[in-house]
């Protein structure tokens, strides 16, 4: 945390969880899933979607709380 201004401190976004991307937008490739079943590797496991990097939501989008930085102004009482 670092001070921006008087009683205002910058923390992650608790919205996006720092990620800065949108929550709950589905990835439109694996429908939020974060893999592909239709492509198992040489084990048979799933493999991962290429466009979310597994995670199962869009990155494309930005949160709405941080606008896509991660990070967020909110009022401390601490001096």
């Amino acid at each position: 945390m670092h001070k921006t201004l008087p009683n205002m401190v910058t923390v992650g976004c608790a919205w996006c969880k720092k990620t800065g991307r949108a929550h709950g937008v589905a990835c439109t490739v694996c429908l939020g899933a974060g893999h592909l079943i239709v492509v198992p590797d040489e084990e048979g496991h799933p493999v991962p979607c290429a466009l979310c990097g597994g995670s199962g939501r869009n990155s494309n989008q930005k949160c709405e709380a941080c606008q896509g930085s991660g990070w967020a102004a909110r009022f401390s009482s601490a001096v």
